[in-house]
């Protein structure tokens, strides 16, 4: 759960800065890095794990 979170607001920072301030884009981008971070580590330990893994990522930014 921390790791779809983390992932999503670290690469929302760093895309928030190299997108000069376009927001928009860097949030969308970054929530999709965030659920596929999530979905990935949630793979070998189960559906329930992938399914919080995903709302994570979608939490995290």
């Amino acid at each position: 759960m921390s790791l779809g979170m983390s992932v999503g607001i670290l690469i929302g920072t760093i895309l928030g800065v190299a997108f000069h301030g376009d927001l928009f884009q860097s949030t969308v981008y970054s929530i999709l890095i965030g659920v596929v971070v999530g979905f990935l580590a949630g793979i070998p330990i189960g559906l329930p794990a992938v399914i919080d893994g995903i709302l994570s990522g979608l939490m995290g930014e």
